[in-house]
């Protein structure tokens, strides 16, 4: 049967339900569509999103996925998905720098180790690191009822893979995700973003949700933004991260894909000078301490303690200078303490990595005001610090007294 045939809708998806990931591989394609920092424009990275299903008469990526499930097929289709855009991700020029965003259906969860695994392998053929891969859970289901959830989200924290909670505020069991899991990025739903800029209750929902979301070492991500006053609010509320049509749509051609969208950090540009200000005042007081990679050893982390004895704490990074949160001392005396401590952690049964350790922390851009530094500040309760940000890159950390001393100068 030709693909091209002037075939019924319904009699081709009855013979694909049968062949789904084989025919998917000859008209599955992987649209990517930028995601940008909000404060300058420039593409953080892409979310990969399925296109082409249609030619076998799925009328949208959901379709086709459920289609798969109940034909036992859904592994070998997002496997199939997923390794082309990890290859088609490793063409960017961008690439090193550049996080990509999956999708991971909550239906998969129990094989999601083999998932990871799969994955894991094609990325090091490709030469990408897991820091420059961000999951995204969807809200379709309620991931956490899923027996194995807990167990997956560690091995993938561990393997250095980033977390993001997609569709925020319209899906299942966000806030449980959001409370008990370390996440990385909380990723707005377009219904709270879409005129926004007219409706003072979705921008007060969304104040309120970026500073929950920064007090916890959470970025956001606004999805959906479509006209220049809807990016405007966003920016105005501390979002970090957007994503949208007023940006970019998918594309599936690489030579359509922008390094940057300069204009961006000229929007607004008037109403955003008074905040000049508080970011000389907070570069003042910014301490850059030494960071921790994910992938070091143990040992150079209790050298790093070990040089440095007056220091509680040192903040944690991924291989993109992103922060993941910080180590405390206390968290390692019971092994430095603790008779062969050093050589329980070393053990291959019991072996801990880095991030087993890290504990989020407050985060914030750098060009955040006083007052939102201050306000998450008075929220943070027994956090040490406030890692700061310029861009998505981590730029140093300031402490309780340095924020007094900012907000007196002001």
């Amino acid at each position: 049967m030709s693909l091209t045939a002037a075939a019924e809708p319904g009699v081709l998806r009855r013979y694909a339900s049968d062949q789904i990931v084989t025919l998917a591989k000859l008209v599955i394609e992987n649209a990517f569509q930028p995601i940008v920092e909000a404060g300058t424009g420039a593409v953080f990275g892409y979310e990969s999103l399925m296109r082409g299903q249609e030619r076998i008469g799925f009328d949208s990526p959901v379709d086709i996925l459920d289609e798969a499930e109940r034909n036992g097929q859904l592994l070998g289709l997002e496997q199939m998905v997923s390794s082309r855009a990890l290859a088609k991700f490793a063409t960017l020029p961008n690439m090193v720098a550049a996080t990509l965003f999956l999708n991971l259906d909550v239906r998969l969860i129990p094989q999601g180790a083999a998932l990871v695994d799969g994955l894991l392998q094609h990325m090091r053929k490709a030469g990408i690191a897991p820091s420059s891969v961000c999951f995204e859970f969807s809200e379709r289901f309620d991931n956490t009822l899923v027996p194995e959830f807990s167990t997956l989200v560690a091995k993938m924290r561990d393997a250095g893979f980033k977390l993001a909670i997609d569709d925020f505020g319209v899906g299942h069991g966000e806030m449980k995700l959001l409370s008990d899991y370390p996440v990385d990025y909380l990723k707005i739903d377009r219904h709270f973003i879409v005129d926004i800029d007219r409706s003072a209750r979705k921008r007060y929902i969304l104040r309120n949700l970026v500073n929950i979301a920064h007090v916890l070492g959470t970025r956001v991500i606004a999805e959906g933004i479509e006209t220049e006053a809807e990016f405007l609010t966003c920016r105005e509320f501390g979002v970090d991260l957007v994503q949208g049509w007023f940006i970019a749509r998918p594309t599936v051609l690489i030579n359509e894909l922008k390094p940057s969208f300069p204009h961006l950090q000229d929007l607004g540009k008037t109403a955003r000078n008074s905040q000049s200000l508080d970011e000389i005042l907070i570069r003042k007081q910014i301490e850059v301490l030494p960071t921790i990679r994910e992938s070091d050893s143990i040992d150079s982390v209790f050298e790093l303690f070990r040089r440095n004895p007056r220091r509680a704490y040192f903040p944690v990074v991924n291989a993109n200078d992103e922060p993941r949160g910080i180590i405390h001392e206390y968290q390692l005396k019971e092994y430095i303490y603790q008779p062969f401590g050093r050589d329980l952690l070393k053990n291959k049964v019991y072996k801990r990595s880095i991030s087993h350790f890290v504990e989020m922390a407050p985060i914030v851009g750098l060009d955040s005001d006083a007052d939102t530094l201050m306000t998450i500040f008075a929220n943070m309760e027994s956090s040490d610090c406030l890692i700061v940000t310029e861009g998505t890159h981590y730029a140093g950390i300031v402490s309780a007294a340095s924020l007094i001393k900012v907000i007196n100068e002001k």
